[in-house]
């Protein structure tokens, strides 16, 4: 992408004032000391962790763009990263904290394309369904924090938390709430939603789809439907009398930021996360799925990574196909492998070596330790 047409874009997200707003200065040394102060406030008593959460000498965040080349026009991802800011160590500390929590308050949630698969093996009578997914747009800067502070003020009573939840909710609102940052030597404020790039923000996002799911899609999910979620991305299998579109209206008005996007399935395949989903009567088919945008550069056997390392990229491909696909589905995708090898310059050798170790896991699984 030429500089102009990025720089361009950039702008025209940060023009967005629900979203951001211009400051006048850099913002660093006022927020540094109201952090700090009001850590020494929020942890009175609380020596140890006064001492590891207390910035020194942080950064000021900085956005940049993550070009979305697999989508029309190619838009722009605003990344604003956040290390070695004011509060990072107090990012890490809470996400260890409430990490745990992710998964536990609805029943939606999938952990990865392995549970995934998992539980759509485990249907039967699919024929009066139909495959769609949802996408929620924009996640992160979308996020009402204010409902999500709230539910998080109830939900959280119910788990073992290293502080009170009263305190939790004051350090997650401190960490999340006005992010100040810099791009093109100009400041700004992100004054709605979340920051991609902050740590917590993907913890956050998750817990509140759950309140989402659990508060709000329960009054209008038909009782037969199934909804299988990774973070924005929905799976969905939806009765047959059910009018799709009609049922993404009532999706996009139960928050009022938060908006999904549909995709129908294809002569009833669909992709979902990295799986081709391949639905029949009565059982469900796998395949590996790759975006048109794919090139497979992976790395190259001339490279200066280390042997392990190379090793390790085609024994992850090789596992991900054992375990994904369906068997009439398997030689094709392991052929796929050895071609994307052989044109990486691997010798035929090195490529074995990563099926066997592959092999190795997949069928003694306690190896894995």
């Amino acid at each position: 992408m030429k500089e102009n047409d990025y720089q361009e874009k950039m702008n025209n997200l940060l023009d967005d004032t629900e979203t951001y707003s211009k400051l006048r200065k850099n913002p660093l040394e006022t927020v540094n000391s109201n952090f700090n102060k009001t850590i020494k406030l929020l942890l009175k008593g609380k020596d140890e962790l006064v001492k590891q959460f207390t910035s020194t000498n942080p950064s000021l965040p900085y956005m940049y763009g993550l070009i979305k080349t697999h989508k029309p026009g190619n838009p722009v991802r605003p990344i604003i990263s956040s290390i070695g800011s004011v509060s990072y160590k107090l990012f890490k500390w809470l996400v260890d904290s409430l990490s745990p929590i992710v998964g536990k308050i609805s029943n939606f949630n999938v952990k990865n394309n392995i549970d995934l698969v998992d539980k759509l093996s485990s249907l039967t009578d699919l024929n009066d369904f139909n495959m769609v997914s949802f996408d929620v747009t924009s996640l992160f800067t979308k996020v009402p924090v204010d409902d999500l502070l709230s539910f998080l003020s109830e939900e959280l009573v119910n788990y073992d938390l290293p502080l009170p939840v009263p305190t939790i909710i004051k350090l997650i609102k401190l960490c999340i709430v006005d992010t100040k940052f810099v791009f093109n030597d100009r400041f700004y404020t992100q004054k709605f939603g979340m920051a991609m790039g902050n740590p917590l923000s993907p913890v956050l996002s998750n817990l509140y789809m759950e309140f989402f799911e659990t508060r709000l899609l329960n009054t209008i999910l038909p009782n037969r439907a199934k909804w299988f979620r990774y973070v924005d991305d929905i799976l969905c299998l939806m009765p047959k009398n059910v009018d799709i579109h009609h049922f993404l209206g009532k999706l996009n008005s139960l928050a009022h930021s938060i908006n999904f996007t549909v995709q129908f399935d294809e002569n009833n395949s669909l992709p979902f996360l990295d799986v081709l989903i391949i639905k029949g009567n009565n059982e469900f088919k796998f395949k590996i799925y790759r975006k048109p945008t794919n090139n497979c550069s992976y790395v190259h056997y001339y490279s200066s990574h280390q042997d392990r390392v190379k090793l390790s990229v085609f024994s992850s491909m090789f596992l991900r196909a054992l375990r994904i696909c369906s068997p009439e589905f398997i030689d094709e995708e392991i052929s796929k492998i050895y071609k994307i090898g052989n044109d990486l310059k691997y010798p035929r050798n090195v490529i074995d070596k990563s099926f066997k170790v592959a092999r190795n896991t997949f069928y003694n699984p306690k190896r894995d330790n």
